[in-house]
């Protein structure tokens, strides 16, 4: 009897050991992504989400720890952490995929989509032409995002060009596609990160802000605008990207279902990302924070011109005509389709 309480007694220890052990050592593939995004967003959460499921059917080898509210810094300052090991990861924007691939920024230009849907065949057609550029540049694309249509937010009344050149509008520090517009419209923008935008808007040092419905609301910044112009200037895109080598040092099993939950959560995501943008549109107007300012035809046609022109002439002499032609290509497929 003594004997077997002895052992039993053995037994017991080693199993706590063993739980105390495997309590404390770190999941041999841990991914860092720094995201501008608000703690407690949509996008936060669901990345959480896949984390918790990750870890599960991987046994905890892969952990991911999210660093939100761009505490990293701006995409630029991420990029570079990237590259010296410090995060291994991010979701960046248009803005800092292009920084990874340069013309990633034509899939950008403003009134180039009609509809979500458009957008949704243009990115299935060309993704693995656009897997190829990003892993030449040293990433892995898991996920596409969506920050949702982006409208006119100002303190004063801004649905013209001439009233937006009378105004002071934000431009995101190294965003030369919407410097381009801005010089061919004859405006001249306050460059600020997304992270000084709140204190511009108390400041007054802009008073005209870009920016998605639920984004308006997610950032805080709907308390410092009155105005919105009804019209929707471009669809601000975006993607979770690993660093390459650290994805590829997993087991293929690994990578397979890394990928897959990412696709999953996300494309539930950015469902969700589009309804909620309606309803955070319909909240702002009940709660009367915002007055909605019609756009005339006229100013559409004008605005229209102007966007053209400067696509036109930045795929000329900055980035890829030849993928700039495959993207109308691609659209006007899809629209004579849907005839």
């Amino acid at each position: 009897m003594r004997q077997k309480k002895i052992t039993f007694f053995i037994l017991n220890l080693l199993l706590i050991s063993s739980i105390l052990i495997n309590a404390q050592s770190k999941a041999k593939y841990l991914f860092k992504i720094a995201t501008e995004a608000p703690d407690n967003s949509t996008w936060i959460n669901s990345i959480k989400s896949i984390n918790t499921e990750l870890s599960k059917k991987t046994y905890g080898q892969i952990e991911i720890s999210v660093y939100p509210g761009g505490v990293m810094g701006d995409q630029s300052t991420v990029l570079k952490k990237i590259k010296i090991g410090q995060l291994t990861g991010a979701t960046f924007t248009s803005l800092g995929l292009s920084y990874i691939y340069k013309d990633f920024s034509v899939l950008g230009l403003p009134l180039l989509y009609n509809n979500y849907a458009e957008y949704d065949y243009v990115i299935a057609k060309l993704s693995n032409l656009l897997d190829k550029e990003f892993e030449k540049g040293g990433f892995i694309i898991l996920a596409w995002t969506e920050v949702g249509l982006i409208y006119t937010y100002s303190k004063k009344q801004v649905n013209s060009i001439d009233t937006l050149k009378k105004s002071k509008p934000l431009l995101i520090a190294d965003d030369t596609m919407s410097q381009y517009l801005f010089d061919e419209i004859g405006v001249k923008p306050i460059p600020l990160q997304i992270s000084d935008v709140m204190t511009g808007l108390q400041t007054g040092s802009i008073d005209t802000i870009f920016s998605s419905h639920y984004g308006v609301i997610a950032m805080q910044w709907s308390s410092r605008v009155k105005y919105m112009a009804d019209y929707p200037l471009t669809l601000m895109t975006g993607a979770v990207v690993v660093e390459k080598n650290l994805f590829n040092s997993m087991p293929a099993s690994y990578k397979a279902e890394m990928k897959n939950l990412f696709k999953i959560h996300f494309e539930k995501l950015n469902q969700k990302v589009r309804k909620d943008n309606e309803y955070a549109l319909e909240l702002l107007k009940r709660n009367g924070n915002i007055i909605v300012l019609p756009v005339e035809e006229k100013e559409k046609r004008r605005f229209i011109d102007v966007c053209t022109k400067v696509a036109y002439n930045v795929t000329e002499k900055e980035y890829s005509r030849d993928l700039y032609i495959k993207i109308i290509n691609l659209l006007k497929e899809y629209r004579a389709n849907k005839k």
